[in-house]
């Protein structure tokens, strides 16, 4: 079974510094919220980890922005990892002019993937995803 965290990109309200907190889902059940409301701090996004790592042992959550190669080394993509809730499974989405195109376009990790590596991310490398 996969382990159920969070990772949250954050930033106090009069401060331009952004952080990163990676939460497991039973922190997140002890008021964090809370406390991020309390002490002033806004929080710019959250992302699902896969239950997945890449081929360095780091591990890959949704929005990650992925090298993949697929099996028998015929297919090479840049792509962001993202869940679809229509078929219940986690995608490399391809891109084109920063938008993501069709699931159908896409490729399915655990079926057609051999190889991931996270090169970085939707909000601090969204130039990776420019064609």
């Amino acid at each position: 079974m996969r382990e159920i965290k969070f990772r949250y990109r954050i930033k106090q309200k009069n401060n331009p510094e952004i952080r990163t907190l990676i939460l497991p889902l039973h922190d997140l059940e002890f008021n964090f919220y809370e406390d991020i409301i309390k002490n002033n701090w806004e929080v710019l996004s959250k992302d699902q980890f896969t239950g997945l790592k890449d081929k360095n042992g780091k591990e890959i959550y949704e929005r990650d922005i992925v090298n993949c190669r697929g099996y028998q080394d015929k297919i090479y993509s840049i792509g962001e990892v993202y869940w679809s809730d229509i078929t219940a499974q986690i995608y490399i989405g391809c891109h084109y002019n920063n938008n993501l195109l069709n699931p159908e376009f896409s490729l399915r990790i655990v079926e057609d993937v051999k190889e991931l590596e996270v090169i970085g991310n939707i909000y601090e490398n969204p130039e990776l995803l420019t064609h």
